[in-house]
């Protein structure tokens, strides 16, 4: 997960979450069957709601934005064909600008 501006609720759960990365990739080296992905590569270490001049994530310090969302998934997609043979994902060309952006549940963008 990338890092966040803990709200209230949050607040009380940031050593878990901080954690999670080390539990997450003690599982996947435990197993043939999961590889452990490091997101900071796209998130960084801390939190940051810009990336180079543009809003990736929601004013609320939690959720992500349009940008965010689309930079995360073309990485995702890279590491997935990176990883698994055979898996050729969609140019970004093709589902980055599709209409799913102006939802409205990117509030705080």
């Amino acid at each position: 997960m990338p890092p966040i501006e803990a709200d209230e609720f949050y607040a009380d759960h940031m050593d878990e979450l901080d954690s999670a990365h080390e539990t997450a990739a003690a599982v996947a080296e435990e197993t043939d069957h999961a590889t452990f992905l490091d997101a900071s590569e796209v998130w960084g270490e801390e939190y940051s709601r810009e990336h180079d001049g543009s809003i990736d994530r929601s004013d609320d310090g939690i959720h992500t934005c349009p940008q965010g969302a689309a930079r995360f998934t073309s990485w995702f997609l890279d590491e997935l064909s990176d990883h698994h043979q055979g898996f050729s994902p969609a140019p970004a060309e093709r589902w980055a600008n599709a209409g799913w952006s102006d939802a409205e549940v990117f509030t705080g963008c």
